[in-house]
């Protein structure tokens, strides 16, 4: 009687590391078809979020065109002079704005508080000034989409600099801030 008792233990046993085998089998086959899709709507919303800041840009330029006449020519000269591997690099005279104002970990309420100030303050202060208040994006995406924008200068908001208490200036043409 003992004999077979060890006989279906050890069956048992062997069932499960099948079973195992074939969960890891399925779960790896699942994440081979989940990350590709994933990777795919992430880059669509990234490409989204990007258009969205281009039209932001483009109703400015139609705004200026309406108002001064001609643009679209000089414009596309400008940007034609003046980009490089990263995006476009706006003359500060033609930018149509001319702060990228890019908070970081804007979750955080001091964080946030602090960039909202400084958009205030900028724009009383009679500088137009282009906001990035996406709290859904991490600092690289924010900081290439600025690069791809191409505005004059840059304006950096995040924990660590407000624990220096600097703000983050970098000019589109400097390598460094």
């Amino acid at each position: 009687m003992q004999l077979g008792t060890d006989f279906q233990r050890q069956c048992r046993l062997a069932w499960t590391l099948i079973e195992m085998m074939i969960g890891i089998a399925i779960v790896g086959l699942l994440a081979a078809i989940a990350v590709p899709q994933y990777t795919g709507y992430h880059e669509k919303a990234q490409r989204t979020e990007t258009i969205a800041a281009f039209r932001a840009i483009e109703g400015r330029i139609e705004s200026y065109r309406s108002e001064f006449g001609e643009l679209p020519e000089t414009l596309a000269a400008a940007i034609e002079q003046n980009h490089d591997e990263k995006g476009i690099n706006f003359p500060l005279l033609i930018a149509p704005y001319q702060v990228h104002l890019v908070g970081l970990n804007l979750s955080d309420e001091t964080v946030a508080a602090a960039a909202d100030r400084l958009y205030a303050q900028l724009w009383a202060e009679g500088i137009e000034t282009l906001y990035d208040d996406r709290t859904d994006q991490a600092a690289g995406v924010k900081l290439n989409d600025a690069d791809l924008i191409g505005l004059p200068v840059r304006l950096v908001v995040s924990p660590r600099n407000l624990k220096n208490n600097v703000v983050e200036l970098k000019g589109r043409k400097d390598s460094e801030a």
